[in-house]
């Protein structure tokens, strides 16, 4: 399992640094496409919906998009469509559950993370045109989350989050995780020479308990995205969203951290920036 996750690890790093390396936006347009078709693809099998309806979802909401691409329209608006989704919808699915699979609120919540899954890469597009530094710094801080949760969770791990959706979870793993990235951040606000970094921006422009503050709430916001696709795989118990990538599970598997961060980072990044 562990040989699996580091030749998949390495390939994937293999496709995506040369694109942030290069500034390739072409490239990340491709490989965007690919990995959001493929992510799509896995949410038919998440939700049991035919593909003809993610299908037509998946065109409707990316002809919006491309309209505001094409138009220069202020996508901030997307954006915060995004984040209410996560905040009014799947938030309080941890707390009071979903729907039953195949009703007409189970589709609407299908068509709501079919949209966050389409914010998720345009974040990643308009990011990736402000910044790389600033993206790569934003999905740093979550990747490092994912890995003090995991080693944190593994080694003190007793007071489970919520066992009935993620038994392995654990409030010991996220205080870790917090603390891994607090650290982290901080190491990253001393490194001058990355100026366009998430946490120098912030320290630059409110302060210290900006850092603080607006850091606790990322790695809150990547542990329930991760929280609500275990949810999901729960609810029609299946362990991962596909096999497609040996080692690791899915796509969204890959990127449930990352879907309600990049909305909310972008969004941060205007404020920030202007």
């Amino acid at each position: 399992m562990l040989r699996n996750r580091i030749i998949t690890s390495t390939v994937l790093l293999t496709i995506l640094m040369p694109i942030f390396y290069f500034n390739c936006l072409p490239l990340l347009l491709l490989t965007s496409a690919v990995f959001c078709t493929t992510a799509l693809w896995e949410n038919t099998k998440i939700f049991r919906i035919a593909n003809k309806y993610t299908s037509f979802c998946s065109v409707t909401i990316a002809g919006f998009l491309s309209f505001a691409i094409y138009y220069s329209l202020d996508l901030s608006c997307v954006f915060l469509f995004c984040i209410a989704i996560w905040l009014f919808c799947f938030m309080p699915a941890l707390i009071f559950g979903l729907p039953a699979v195949g009703s007409f609120y189970d589709k609407l919540v299908a068509i709501g993370y079919i949209t966050t899954i389409f914010g998720f890469f345009l974040a990643i597009i308009v990011l990736f045109q402000y910044s790389r530094i600033y993206l790569l710094s934003v999905m740093s801080i979550v990747w490092v989350a994912d890995v003090g949760a995991y080693f944190f969770g593994k080694f003190f791990g007793y007071y489970r989050i919520a066992p009935s959706i993620s038994p392995h979870k654990s409030w010991e793993g996220i205080i870790g995780a917090w603390i891994l990235v607090i650290f982290m951040t901080v190491c990253f606000s001393s490194l001058t020479r990355f100026k366009e970094t998430l946490p120098i921006l912030l320290v630059s422009k409110w302060g210290w308990p900006s850092l603080l503050i607006l850091t606790t709430l990322l790695v809150a916001v990547s542990v329930t995205g991760d929280l609500f696709e275990s949810l999901l795989k729960r609810r029609v118990c299946i362990k991962d969203s596909s096999g497609l990538l040996p080692g690791h599970g899915g796509v969204l598997d890959r990127i449930d951290s990352l879907i309600p961060v990049l909305p909310l980072a972008a969004v941060l990044q205007l404020k920030i920036w202007y």
